[in-house]
């Protein structure tokens, strides 16, 4: 930081100097000029554009400045006793009747001081430089020859033909303004930089804030206030009511210039006595912006949609038919969509893909498996708890899911199996946007969209009483059905060579080459968990492929699953392109390969070479598969 900008006018040679002799003495960073009166008053307008910080002078010249009012303190040096009491023995040297004339402030007691060393003295105070001429022809009038005073004095005095003593000022006096003056110059430093700090402060924080003293008075206002207020806005503020009342309001909704603001009004106190008061404000908007960023901000990455409706693969009529359902959906931003399609079809990928094309895509995707967690865990998940709510809970609490998901979309997977005490708090968040945590009576509005699956018949739950039918029809707003693999089997050539290409990819080795007839018997299979057991044979397969190749016995080797007969049982489509099907019934593994060859066997007109060669196997083998099924 550089040295403190101190001037020092002095109004007459001698005193200047003594101040310069004090400055170069004790290395005080202070410059000094000589002017005296209006004289010294344009030295100091001069030193304004320097940004001076402090002004020292003397009697007349320093009562000038400070009349001035120019924002810059003067620091007077003073006129003591032993100064005047010199001034007058000096002057009782020659005469016994004396005047003192000049400002107030430099010559005040003078008279009482005389009396000391029996020396009359009169004191004559002037207001003005012009006072001293007239002021001094009275007193040659009255017949006094003698006068005492300071430069003007002095110097108006030779004028007249009056003799003069000038009162000067000790070492003593002089070194103590300047010492004073460097004081106050860094105390002045210190709290401009402490105002500009907080200022800084105050105009990066992001509520708008005013100060107001005791009075009402404006002391302190930050940017963010400035661009929102205008000062015949400040009354709306209601700060003096807030001193009158010695009251503070806080989250108060008020309307000032078209701007929606959430007002707190604090009491500004020190030791119980009020200093005055300070208001501090958001905008509505902003505090619903940081909200939807802070909600963002706890939302990890398992609550973010990665799949569009490029992602869904096929070409099937059924397929197309639900994706351009789906994407009609997802213009409706708010209301709740009921998919309702078999295991493993792809639910989650079709409400993923929702979410991506809404207006609700940059906010959360939140999905929650309903049938995974037990009643109670489920609740507290969905709707979170405050702190100490139930035996284990986290002491500063939890937000659910539902909040979790705000400005986003909550996924409802396997509604269906939600316990029934459950489904009229849910059914009020359907309705009313709003939850309340555990343990708690505080409601929370939540902007979400509910998309929400399952794989059961829910009317037929309706029914035998184990769904509630209000939930129901509030779910059920806008119904999305996603066909089974058995409804598209013409896309499983393509899903499954999708499938080959991008395990492959992930386990870093060549894609396997799909045999015709393999292919033949993985489009004869029937796949009661949809696209998801489609993909897991596909796994298995690309794992275990020899030499880079999926072969009918690679096929044949893996189980097939029992047919369940949920939903998603639905009448058989046309068989995949490629080929013929054979069909064979689920039996022992052993059974079914036997039954397998017999059949392709029969397609060839027994001819045992071409049924191995279809089947990839030695002709030893289809002699063999024959064996047992004939019980040899």
């Amino acid at each position: 930081m550089s040295a403190p900008n101190i001037v020092a006018i002095a109004p007459n040679r001698e005193l200047e100097h003594v101040l310069k002799d004090l400055v170069k003495e004790n290395s005080l960073p202070v410059r000094v000029y000589q002017g005296d009166l209006l004289e010294g008053l344009e030295v100091a307008r001069a030193a304004l554009e320097d940004k001076v910080e402090v002004f020292v002078s003397r009697g007349g010249t320093a009562l000038m400045l400070q009349h001035a009012d120019m924002g810059v303190p003067v620091v007077e040096i003073k006129v003591s006793a032993y100064d005047i009491l010199t001034a007058l023995a000096e002057s009782r040297r020659v005469t016994e009747h004396v005047a003192v004339v000049g400002f107030k402030n430099v010559i005040q007691g003078s008279a009482e001081i005389a009396r000391l060393i029996d020396l009359q003295a009169d004191e004559y105070h002037v207001d003005s430089a012009l006072d001293v001429t007239d002021c001094l022809r009275h007193v040659k009038e009255l017949g006094i020859k003698w006068v005492i005073g300071d430069t003007v004095v002095h110097r108006s005095a030779a004028s007249l033909g009056l003799g003069c003593t000038l009162i000067t000022s000790g070492k003593k006096a002089v070194l103590e303004a300047l010492e004073t003056a460097t004081f106050l110059a860094s105390v002045r430093r210190r709290e401009r930089a402490n105002a500009i700090r907080l200022q800084t402060i105050l105009d990066h924080v992001g509520d708008g804030v005013v100060a107001v003293d005791k009075d009402g008075n404006i002391v302190a206002m930050n940017k963010t206030a400035k661009q929102v207020l205008s000062l015949e806005d400040m009354p709306k503020l209601n700060l003096r009511q807030t001193l009158s009342k010695k009251e503070a309001t806080l989250n108060e909704i008020i309307t000032v210039a078209k701007h929606v603001l959430l007002m707190n009004r604090l009491l500004i106190q020190d030791d119980g006595i009020v200093m005055g008061a300070v208001a501090t404000f958001k905008d509505v908007s902003d505090v619903e912006s940081a909200e939807r960023k802070v909600r963002r901000a706890l939302v990890t990455k398992g609550h973010r949609a990665n799949y569009t409706f490029t992602d869904i693969m096929g070409t099937s009529p059924a397929l197309k038919g639900a994706i351009k359902e789906a994407k009609s959906f997802a213009f409706t931003d708010d209301t709740t969509v009921l998919i309702v399609g078999p295991t493993g079809s792809g639910k989650e990928l079709f409400a993923q893909s929702i979410h991506n094309a809404s207006a609700r895509r940059e906010g959360p995707f939140v999905a929650v498996n309903c049938a995974a967690l037990p009643a109670s865990l489920l609740e507290s998940e969905l709707f979170g708890y405050v702190g100490g709510a139930f035996t284990g809970a986290k002491r500063k609490g939890k937000a659910g899911l539902f909040e979790l998901a705000h400005t986003g979309t909550i996924f409802l997977d396997e509604i269906g199996e939600m316990p029934l005490e459950l489904q009229a708090r849910l059914l009020r968040v359907l309705e009313e946007r709003e939850v309340v945590r555990l343990g708690s009576e505080r409601v929370t509005p939540v902007n979400i969209r509910v998309i929400a699956a399952t794989n059961r018949d829910l009317k037929e739950a309706v029914d035998k009483g184990k769904f509630r039918a209000d939930l129901y029809y509030r779910l059920n707003v806008l119904p999305l059905r996603v066909p089974s693999l058995d409804e598209r089997r013409s896309d499983i050539p393509l899903l499954f060579r999708y499938f080959v290409a991008k395990i492959a990819e992930h386990l870093g080795q060549e894609t396997p080459v799909i045999s015709a007839p393999a292919l033949e018997l993985i489009c004869s299979r029937s796949y009661p968990g949809n696209v998801r057991e489609l993909k897991n044979l596909a796994e298995r397969l690309t794992v275990l492929a020899r030499d880079g190749v999926i072969s009918p016995a690679s096929v044949g080797q893996m189980p097939i699953k029992e047919e369940r007969h949920e939903i998603e049982n639905t009448p058989q489509q046309p068989k995949c392109k490629g080929g013929d099907v054979i069909e064979v019934p689920v039996n022992t593994l052993k059974k079914m390969e036997s039954r397998m060859v017999q059949e392709v066997l029969k397609k060839f007109h027994g001819d045992r070479q071409k049924t191995a060669n279809v089947l990839g196997v030695s002709r030893t083998t289809v002699w063999r598969k024959v064996r047992q099924a004939n019980g040899g």
